[in-house]
């Protein structure tokens, strides 16, 4: 059950919006203290727990493209993804499950069925034959860990994560069969760990390989990743690197991960995944800023994509 909570304050201030509003023009600071942007802070509920998801719209300027932040531990995107709703329009939709124990944030979904705990990634949930739900979780290398033994336990954990998932498939508007909805999710990376190189030469392959661009002049950390032609061939002529999912893997079992991506092509949903590095060079403050002005220019180019494709 989708609930609005009340009283919950976002971990990304006014002040962290307005500081990425830098980047982009005078009317921003204008539209943010108009109140334009219209935030609600809902929470979903999961087995015995709730979880935070934070909804940004541009009330002045309604548009299908919706932006998603899956994984709490990469942030990088999110100020300016904001920042981009307010001055162009749009919406961000933001999970913000709790911190570990260690006080990090974290890729994985924490939650309890029956007084136990479990972890979720929430981009594998979105097939429900593929959903990996762990016992653990390590927050700092990124690992789930075993999944429960008992098969009863595990059909009944798994349906609460799909009770979860199909709640922010209606936060979303996936199933209002919106014309103009245009979803893209948010990623980074850290010291090359995923890249558009590494992500073609996988046990998934064949799900990769239909088309992929190198530029020249783009870190391979930071590239598209898009499940049609046109939008490839956009994104390509812009000199980025992308990559393109193959329409087959929605029949390869094997490349069946239970990723958003796949969701998305089986549903017909115009889909974009935008990665950008962040590598930190020693200076922490330097190295996001840097990363921000990556992101800042990429998005730039998916709005240019929406309203020229779109």
């Amino acid at each position: 059950m989708i609930n609005q909570l009340i009283g919950y304050s976002s971990k990304l201030t006014l002040a962290g919006i307005v500081g990425a509003a830098c980047m982009f023009s005078p009317p921003v600071f204008a539209e943010v203290l108009r109140g334009d942007l219209d935030i609600k802070n809902l929470t979903i509920g999961i087995g015995d727990s709730k979880i935070n998801v934070v909804v940004y719209k541009n009330t002045s300027k309604p548009s299908g493209l919706t932006f998603l932040s899956l994984h709490n531990n990469e942030q990088t995107f999110n100020p300016i993804v904001i920042a981009s709703v307010i001055e162009k329009g749009g919406s961000f939709v933001a999970l913000s499950p709790p911190l570990d124990k260690g006080g990090n944030l974290c890729r994985f979904v924490p939650f309890s069925v029956g007084g136990e705990s479990y972890y979720f990634d929430p981009n594998r949930i979105w097939d429900d034959n593929r959903i990996k739900v762990g016992l653990s979780a390590n927050c700092i290398s990124n690992e789930l860990g075993s999944i429960p033994s008992s098969p009863a336990v595990l059909s009944k954990v798994n349906s609460a994560v799909v009770g979860f998932r199909n709640d922010l498939i209606r936060v979303l508007g996936i199933n209002n069969q919106d014309p103009n909805l245009y979803l893209v999710v948010v990623h980074n990376n850290r010291f090359l760990a995923f890249d558009s190189e590494k992500l073609i030469p996988t046990a998934c392959a064949k799900r990769y390989t239909s088309k992929s661009q190198a530029s020249d002049q783009a870190s391979r950390g930071d590239f598209f990743f898009v499940t049609d032609d046109r939008t490839f061939d956009f994104y390509s002529s812009k000199d980025y690197n992308v990559v393109k999912q193959l329409p087959s893997t929605l029949s390869t079992n094997t490349c069946l991960d239970g990723s958003l991506s796949i969701y998305a092509q089986s549903k017909g949903l115009p889909f974009t995944t935008v990665e950008v590095n962040y590598s930190d060079d020693g200076d922490s403050d330097r190295s996001a800023l840097k990363a921000q002005k990556k992101s800042a220019s990429m998005l730039k180019t998916v709005y240019n994509a929406y309203n020229s494709l779109y």
